[in-house]
């Protein structure tokens, strides 16, 4: 049976991340009933060999080497090998949930006006389960101003229709912020969104995440900036400014606490 969903994996495949990898890979098999066309983006040079021929045996996966570690380049090279009618991504150390791809699939074929499937997950944090969302009822109506109140696009959140959203999505891409940058794009654009409000995916919430470095925090205030550059509407840029007022209030209170 050929495929419908496609899922791109990016990994760095090191050694102390095979475990995580091949859950979020096992994960992504019993996410349909069906077969799933599995892309591996192997980049940078930390990968073990033991793991890249791991994948390499798979008969389900598709091994994509780029010799450059880039989390953008990864998932532009993904969504290039993307020859299916819808696909998702997944992080290595994150995992979709039993029956997760075909929970999302059902209103994509079921309407073909729809390009965008997004769902509720959980994060694990200390071995507790949290439900990510609390307003998914609101972003099929208005996506945009949805956006401003949670951002709806988790990285293993999503199923797209491949021909509604293509490759240059990624390549205009945001790095720390890519998801919310991503769903402002398609939802700035008009693309259709349905939300299933039922748990799909599990995040695994660590200390070093790219969310809790001053890296994040920079980039949230360019993001900022580049949706304003957008020429968006009066009441949506409203929504831009209170937000870059509420990130500079918390930057000013973390910057008094450590006697800056």
């Amino acid at each position: 049976m050929t495929p419908l969903v496609s899922v791109i994996v990016c990994t760095l495949a090191e050694a102390q991340r095979k475990a995580s990898l091949l859950r979020a890979l096992d994960s992504a098999r019993t996410a349909s009933a069906q077969p799933v066309h599995i892309i591996a983006v192997v980049n940078g040079q930390r990968r073990d060999p033991e793991v890249v021929e791991a994948l390499r045996q798979m008969g389900d996966v598709r091994l994509v080497l780029l010799e450059e570690g880039s989390l953008p380049r990864a998932l532009v090279a993904g969504r290039r090998a993307v020859d299916t009618p819808f696909y998702c991504c997944l992080d290595d150390d994150d995992e979709l949930l039993p029956g997760a791809i075909d929970l999302r699939l059902e209103p994509l074929r079921a309407n073909l006006a729809l390009d965008i499937v997004t769902s509720n997950g959980h994060v694990c944090r200390h071995g507790a389960d949290t439900l990510l969302y609390q307003h998914l009822d609101q972003v099929a109506a208005a996506p945009l101003h949805a956006l401003f109140r949670e951002n709806w696009l988790a990285s293993c959140g999503f199923l797209f229709r491949s021909s509604s959203v293509d490759v240059h999505y990624f390549e205009n891409f945001h790095a720390y912020a890519e998801w919310t940058w991503m769903a402002f794009q398609l939802a700035r654009d008009g693309k259709t969104v349905a939300a299933v409000n039922q748990p799909t995916f599990r995040i695994h919430d660590t200390a070093g995440s790219a969310s809790k470095t001053p890296q994040y925090s920079d980039a949230i205030e360019t993001l900022h900036q580049k949706m304003l550059d957008s020429q968006l509407p009066a009441d949506i840029a409203r929504l831009v400014h209170q937000h870059i007022s509420a990130h500079l209030h918390m930057k000013a209170e973390q910057l008094w606490r450590s006697g800056q």
